[in-house]
């Protein structure tokens, strides 16, 4: 009996070691993938997205994204 407490309890250590790894590299992700700089652990009363951004035909790539970006920043979004 005492013996399956022992393999049970290697068993649950290493299922949580592998949550804890996989939450890790989710976390990791939008870093790596999308060059993300917010915190790794940042305040969960934040939210953060990526935003792809569509240009009207004839659109200039800077202007397109300066008017997002100032469209957005006096809706109140913090723009990293």
């Amino acid at each position: 009996m005492r013996g399956l407490y022992g393999t049970l309890s290697i068993l649950a250590i290493g299922v949580l070691l592998g949550i804890g790894a996989q939450h890790h590299r989710y976390l990791r992700a939008p870093r790596d993938v999308v060059a993300d700089r917010q915190e790794l652990f940042h305040s969960p009363s934040a939210f953060h997205v990526a935003t792809m951004l569509a240009l009207s035909p004839g659109q200039e790539l800077l202007s397109g994204v300066r008017a997002f970006l100032e469209a957005n920043e006096r809706a109140g979004a913090k723009v990293v």
